[in-house]
Order: structure tokens, then sequence, then C-alpha cells
């Protein structure tokens, strides 16, 4: 009898240490797949944005690489220096960064190309495969892509645009929160699709479908 005892005990023992081996196995998987789930955003996230400024200053850091950064016009028609996102809808994290500045002649066009071919690699480390192109005879464009991993847009638009896609939070703080240091609003001007506003002097854009960097 005590030798059934003690065969009843055994097995009752590695019955409980097995048990409580499978519960730690099946808590630590638990743990792995918490841990990896993505948070999604609870907004709308839209596939495409352009942000626009007549300073190439107000949207990267260095646009002094391509030399004068700034609106252009000819005739009726206005270019500005422009970014065109493009984001994974599913995290609001931007995967694609093009850059594009605008020149009056292609002579500017071409000091803007030398100042990027002679500027350092470090300074020019976040940007690739740099373009010309040609609107008109008298209107020429540079377009550069922008590594999205990196810090080169402006603080409002790589916190609130590039690193996560977050249209209301970016209005926010670069315009609505920062209204008390004002006597009266500064002009904006708000749309469906659109946001503009007279601090930074930007305007951004966003869609489902592609834009363009000028009309």
């Amino acid at each position: 009898m005590k030798k059934i005892i003690k065969i009843f005990m055994l097995l009752l023992f590695v019955f409980t240490i097995t048990g409580c081996n499978n519960n730690l196995n099946g808590n630590s998987n638990n743990n792995r797949n918490t841990n990896t789930n993505t948070n999604k955003p609870d907004h709308k996230i839209y596939k495409y944005m352009a942000v626009r400024s007549d300073s190439g200053n107000n949207l990267i850091y260095n646009a002094y690489l391509f030399d004068d950064s700034f609106v252009v016009y000819d005739g009726d028609k206005k270019y500005q220096p422009c970014l065109l996102i493009e984001f994974d809808t599913n995290t609001g994290k931007a995967t694609s960064i093009k850059f594009y500045t605008f020149y009056s002649g292609k002579e500017y066009l071409d000091k803007g190309i030398e100042k990027f071919d002679e500027a350092s690699k470090e300074a020019k480390k976040n940007f690739k495969n740099l373009k010309k192109d040609k609107i008109s005879d008298e209107v020429y464009y540079l377009v550069v892509e922008v590594d999205p991993e990196s810090y080169e847009c402006t603080q409002f638009i790589d916190t609130y645009l590039v690193k996560g896609q977050d249209i209301e939070k970016y209005k926010d703080e670069i315009f609505f929160s920062r209204l008390y240091n004002y006597s009266s609003e500064p002009p904006h001007e708000e749309g469906d699709n659109y946001f503009e506003e007279s601090l930074e002097s930007s305007r951004i854009e966003w869609s489902d479908s592609k834009i363009k960097a000028y009309e």
C-alpha cells in the first residue's frame, strides 16, 4: 500500500511540474506576441501628402545644399519648394520622401547642382538620386530623395507627419497652440484636404491619390 502511495505521489509531482512549465511557456509566447504587435493609428492615414513653402528652409534643414531654394514665379504661376511624401497606411510612417526645389533659369539650376556636388558626404548623406529637369525655358528644378528614417525634415514635419502621420496634431502644434502669442489670429486657411498657415508659411495637402509637385 505504501508503495502505491509513493508511486501516486511521484506521478502527481511530475504532472505538477510539467503543467507549470507549459503555463510558463504559454506566458512567454503571449509576451512575445504582445511585444511584437504594432500599434495602429486610430485615425485615417492618407497614402500621399505634399508640403509646400516659399522657402525650402521651412521644409528641410539642409536646403542650403541646393543654393537658393525659394519660390519661383513664371507669369501668374507659382512654384514653391515642395516635399512629396508617401506613407504606409497601416503604420502612418513615411516610406518615401522627394524634395523639389525650383530655379528661374538654367544658370541658377547649375549653381544648385554645383553647390550640392561640392558639399561634404556627411552633409548630404540623407539624400540620393539627385535629378534635374525643366518645366519651361524659364523654370527648372531639382528633385532628390530624402531618407525617411533621417531627421532631415524640419521639426513639425518630421515629428507629426514623417514619423507618424497625424494631421490634426500637426495643425495644432504648428498653428493653433501658438495663437496665445498673438493679439489677433494670423491668417490661415483649411479645407477638406489641405491646411495653409502663415506662422511657418507652409501648406499641406493630403490624398489617397498621387499629388504633383507642380501644375
